[in-house]
């Protein structure tokens, strides 16, 4: 699985900032003297950040004022924010304070906030939970944003994507298609337009650039526990494979050949051990294993998920006012 260190290249390759303030407020920056003039808020932002230290006091305006450190994502830097009763108080507001209290490390925020003009400080004007889609904070998913413009030159398409409020673009390379003009891939442009705005998709992509190899709409990750090691013949080829019981199921994950790493996380694991796996399985009925994680100590198998069948699945297609037949 690719690492968030590739996520953040690629939206490095976009020329995106998180908000003007993105290297503002970082801890260390000397205290501000105090001034006859009051702070000089400027524009509202929104960055989406995680909670990772505790609050402290800091000279701000020539008082000690409460800030906090979040860190925002997804770029992964830290920034710091004074949070009191107003721009220059020194006394943190009680809605904070309570959040914070039942908050841990870890946890997503949306924060509102605004730069002080001089100082270039960041002052927090409004924190809450941040409603997470699904697969949001999981590697290499992002909010689909739907198919943008194609370059005629190069026939590379782009497709814009989200995640935690960032916007991005990546490319459907281009391919001679079957008219034999070259053109996006006629291969991912038919998956892409299978696609809801909105809806989470898990993208595998060219290393080191933003081009699509692959994309499929985001499962999350699957429960099992670990029955043992394995071979699974596959094109006449031994590879290592996984058996593992899915809910009753027995079921077979087949490890590619070059993954090694992710053979080695099963040599002391100890059967009924519960793993959390991501898989994928191909047009010949082989499920090929992503990822694996051991599942917390003292962890338990959720419920059995549901299919997803016609009665589960949304009808887009029904209006408010229909009725089915036998309705009054």
């Amino acid at each position: 699985m690719m690492r968030l260190g590739l996520f953040l290249l690629s939206f490095a390759a976009t020329g995106l900032l998180i908000g003007s303030a993105a290297n503002a407020g970082v801890v260390g920056k000397a205290a501000t003297p105090a001034t006859a003039n009051p702070p000089q808020l400027g524009d509202p932002q929104v960055a989406v950040c995680r909670y990772s230290s505790a609050p402290y006091k800091y000279g701000y305006f020539g008082k000690l004022v409460p800030m906090i450190t979040l860190t925002v994502v997804p770029a992964e830097k830290p920034l710091s924010f004074v949070c009191s009763d107003d721009d220059n108080a020194t006394n943190m507001p009680s809605w904070l304070s309570s959040l914070l209290k039942s908050s841990k490390p870890g946890d997503i925020f949306e924060v509102n906030y605004a730069v002080e003009k001089k100082t270039k400080q960041a002052v927090m004007r409004d924190m809450k939970v941040y409603e997470m889609k699904p697969g949001e904070n999981e590697p290499n998913v992002f909010l689909f944003d739907g198919v943008k413009a194609t370059n005629a030159k190069t026939g590379v398409a782009a497709i814009g994507v989200t995640k935690f409020q960032v916007k991005a673009e990546f490319q459907i390379p281009a391919a001679r298609g079957s008219d034999g003009k070259m053109g996006p891939s006629e291969d991912l442009m038919k998956v892409a337009k299978t696609f809801k705005a909105g809806e989470p998709v898990e993208f595998q992509l060219v290393p080191g650039k933003t081009t699509i190899k692959s994309m499929k709409k985001y499962e999350p990750p699957k429960w099992a526990k670990f029955v043992k090691l394995t071979k699974q013949t596959v094109d006449d080829k031994p590879l290592n494979a996984v058996e593992v019981d899915a809910y009753g199921n027995s079921l077979t994950l087949v490890i590619a050949r070059k993954d090694s790493a992710l053979t080695g996380k099963f040599g002391s694991l100890k059967a009924d051990a519960l793993i959390i796996y991501k898989s994928t399985t191909d047009d010949k009925g082989t499920i090929w294993l992503n990822s694996v994680t051991v599942a917390p100590k003292g962890a338990t198998m959720p419920p059995e998920p549901k299919p997803e069948t016609a009665d589960t699945k949304p009808d887009d297609t029904k209006k408010p006012d229909d009725k089915k037949a036998g309705d009054k």
